[in-house]
């Protein structure tokens, strides 16, 4: 198994890119990259509390820059605007060259300037190493920054949005994703609560404990840096449904590991739970 090369801990090479693009080999988020990534949602997240405007985040965008919207809109306008940017033409890309995009992206976002969630990252880096491919058109922009329309047709395949290529089958975002494993399913209102440090509402509660009742899922992974009641009784609810439950950590958790070894580390954990359905807790 390749190393799997850390996205954030030194500048990409044009060998780093085609090695991932073409061979397959694996990336992850550097430690200190995950700290700069977190640092800046926190700081986009300060200055919307403080009622600051922030240019599509919460305002519209070109000409509708003099809208403002409530803080309930504001997810809505990132699925929508990746819903009106998707509007390239042509043939696809090779799919080398859309690996490349999306890695590239991936390494801009771990600069910790885009004040994304770090999530978001490990979303694109596990579609990337699983080897789902968005299908992008060739041809299409927006204003000149050259890459929106292809970057809204990577993103939105992790909203099971559009097609995606997988174990060479042209699918439907959303099958792509379950056939690689990386079907998400946890409810968004559960999943904000935890990250928040605060209980989810009994709602969210209760479609969680569907999804494992009903076995909906295949695997449950937590984070064991961020304990609480409620992620304690999903987890012991998983286990007497027989699923899968494989603890990661944002952090590296543990004396003696560097960046390589714990994702490494954490990698191997998801593939054992996902190919042979047997718990796990990484480093």
């Amino acid at each position: 198994m390749a190393p799997i090369l850390e996205l954030g801990a030194r500048p990409l090479t044009i060998e780093d890119v085609a090695r991932v693009a073409r061979e397959g080999v694996e990336a992850g988020l550097a430690v200190s990259a995950r700290e700069r990534v977190a640092l800046g949602r926190r700081r986009l997240e300060e200055m919307l509390a403080r009622g600051e405007r922030i240019y599509g985040v919460n305002t519209g965008v070109g000409g509708n820059v003099g809208i403002t919207l409530p803080p309930e809109e504001m997810e809505l306008l990132q699925s929508n605007l990746l819903r009106h940017i998707a509007c390239a033409t042509g043939q696809p890309l090779p799919r080398d060259v859309v690996r490349a995009a999306a890695l590239l992206r991936a390494a801009t976002f771990a600069t910790g300037s885009s004040a994304v969630r770090p999530e978001l990252v490990d979303a694109l880096l596990a579609m990337l190493n699983r080897g789902v491919t968005p299908v992008t058109p060739r041809y299409g922009s927006v204003g000149a920054s050259g890459d929106l329309m292809p970057s809204a047709y990577i993103g939105r395949v992790l909203m099971g949005m559009g097609e995606a290529e997988f174990a060479g089958r042209r699918l439907p975002a959303s099958q792509a994703l379950a056939a690689a494993g990386l079907d998400v399913k946890t409810p968004p209102g559960f999943a904000r609560a935890i990250e928040d440090g605060t209980d989810p509402g009994p709602a969210d509660t209760l479609a969680m404990e569907n999804l494992l009742t009903d076995h909906d899922i295949n695997v449950l992974l937590y984070n064991v840096q961020t304990v609480t009641p409620v992620t304690t009784q999903i987890r012991a609810l998983a286990r007497s449904h027989d699923i899968p439950v494989v603890g990661v950590s944002e952090t590296m958790p543990t004396p003696g590991y560097d960046d390589r070894s714990w994702m490494e580390a954490e990698v191997r954990a998801i593939d054992v739970a996902v190919d042979g359905d047997v718990s796990t807790r990484c480093p």
